[in-house]
Order: C-alpha cells, then sequence, then structure tokens
C-alpha cells in the first residue's frame, strides 16, 4: 500500500505548518533488525519509491517507530533518525504525518 508521508521535524526542530514539506509517496516497510550496536533488536521503518532495478530509500529510516495517533485519515509516526554532518553522526527524533495514496 502506498502512503504519502511528511516529515513534522528538521534535524529535530519541529517546523510549522508552513513548513512542512511536500509529502513523500512510497511504499511503508517495516523490519526488524536482530543485530545491532544498540545491542537489543531494533524496528526500522522505511519508505520506498516505485518498484525498479535500485531499491532506494526516500526518506531516511525511522528507528522504533511507534504509532502516537491515527484515524481514518491517516497516522502519525515518531521515531528516531541518525544523519551525518561534518564527520560526526547525531541521533533526533523525527516525527512523521502519514496518510493512504492513491493513484489518480
Amino acid at each position: 500500500m502506498k502512503w504519502a508521508v511528511t516529515q513534522l521535524r528538521l534535524a529535530g526542530r519541529r517546523l510549522r505548518r508552513g513548513e512542512w514539506p511536500e509529502p513523500v509517496v512510497g511504499e511503508l516497510e517495516l523490519t526488524v533488525m536482530p543485530e545491532t550496536n544498540a545491542r537489543r533488536p531494533l524496528k526500522r521503518m522505511d519508505l520506498f519509491g516505485v518498484p525498479g532495478t535500485v531499491r532506494q530509500s526516500l526518506l531516511l529510516p525511522l528507528f522504533d517507530p511507534q504509532i502516537i495517533s491515527m484515524d481514518a485519515g491517516g497516522m502519525v509516526l515518531h521515531g528516531m533518525q541518525l544523519h551525518s554532518e561534518g564527520g560526526g553522526t547525531f541521533e533526533h527524533m523525527q516525527v512523521c504525518y502519514g496518510v493512504p495514496h492513491s493513484a489518480s
């Protein structure tokens, strides 16, 4: 099932509604990584694009995602994202709003 996902934070900073980026459309996939540096299994959620020869995540993965709100229109998820910048790796909270997407 395709979802339109909007990230509601930028590097951990809450975005105002007018700052929200356009939704990214793709297939949501949840996997469990049994062995990690965290010394415990981690859940990982990715948003993949249209199937093709190269499978690539459209957004940074969301680790330990949790649904914090859900209704008939969509759901709000939060979890941790990692990104690299200036030779360091940073972890920050991300909140995403996802709605089912139908091809028009």
